[in-house]
């Protein structure tokens, strides 16, 4: 819970300005946390054969700036999560930042996909694994997996974020794992996450 006034929450806040500014200590604990099935059911998401691919931000891509997705696909790795790391899908449009606009200004999937470009690969990968720092509504992620499914059909898209921000203190502790299926609505422009 990002957004309110409780014990959880001030914590969350904290935690979740560490992860966008690729902690790496943060990032290293998660992948421990992984590995040592403390968070089990993520576990099948990091086999021998998963290329992890970090979500790109609303910006271009500049030389040395910080990045933390791809921070966080390097030191999972590095960890034994997941086969390599590929960039197979970039920015090439800049974007309007999300976490700048109020909820209903914020990019719609159809600006996302149109700023977003699928750099293919000689060797289509079989299973690939969208990462990001911290999922808001999802049109990102969601936004990259309609992209890369085109460019590899027959691949598994699975996506995975360290950090999901939340508008309730509903919570016990700022870990609270979770995983579902996310899906879109046309009629609304909006992404569905199960809870």
């Amino acid at each position: 819970c990002n957004r309110g006034n409780c014990e959880v929450s001030d914590k969350s806040k904290r935690l979740c300005g560490r992860i966008k500014n690729a902690d790496v200590n943060i990032i290293e604990s998660a992948a421990k946390k992984i590995l040592r099935n403390e968070l089990d059911f993520f576990k099948d998401f990091f086999d021998s054969e998963t290329i992890l691919v970090p979500v790109p931000s609303s910006s271009i891509k500049l030389k040395n700036s910080i990045n933390p997705p791809k921070t966080i696909c390097d030191i999972f790795v590095k960890a034994g999560l997941g086969h390599s790391v590929s960039e197979y899908i970039e920015r090439v449009i800049p974007l309007r930042k999300s976490a700048h606009c109020s909820a209903a200004d914020r990019p719609e999937i159809s600006e996302h996909t149109a700023t977003l470009k699928v750099t293919n690969n000689l060797y289509p990968p079989t299973k690939i694994l969208l990462i990001d720092d911290v999922l808001t509504l999802g049109r990102t992620i969601y936004s990259c997996a309609t992209l890369l499914k085109q460019s590899f059909p027959d691949a598994e898209i699975r996506a995975f974020s360290i950090f999901r921000t939340r508008n309730t203190c509903n919570y016990a502790d700022v870990i609270s794992p979770n995983k579902g299926v996310m899906t879109y609505n046309p009629n609304s422009g909006k992404v569905r996450l199960e809870d």
